[in-house]
């Protein structure tokens, strides 16, 4: 979802898909991110009784989605513009 978010809003231009895969990056970080253990309390959140441990799977798609706000934010090296795979072409469908 957050990189969905993230290139929808680099792609068509619109900051409040950016901001929602922000937010949805901040929740996780904040709600299920455990800092003590430095581990995905899982799928359930650190508030489940017995959460679920976090698979490979999920580590690499958080990263993924990570790296692609941070793409569709600042582009490469900190520029201010958007990493060139989301930029729109002409004749896009």
């Amino acid at each position: 979802m957050i990189s969905a978010f993230a290139r929808g809003g680099a792609i068509l231009e619109e900051p409040r898909y950016a901001a929602a895969a922000r937010r949805a990056a901040e929740f996780l970080i904040a709600r299920v991110y455990d800092a003590a253990n430095r581990r995905s309390a899982g799928a359930a959140g650190a508030r489940a009784k017995r959460p679920s441990p976090a698979f490979l799977d999920d580590y690499a798609l958080f990263t993924q989605g990570l790296l692609d706000l941070y793409e569709a934010q600042f582009g490469p090296a900190g520029s201010g513009t958007r990493h060139p795979p989301y930029r729109k072409t002409d004749g896009a469908v």
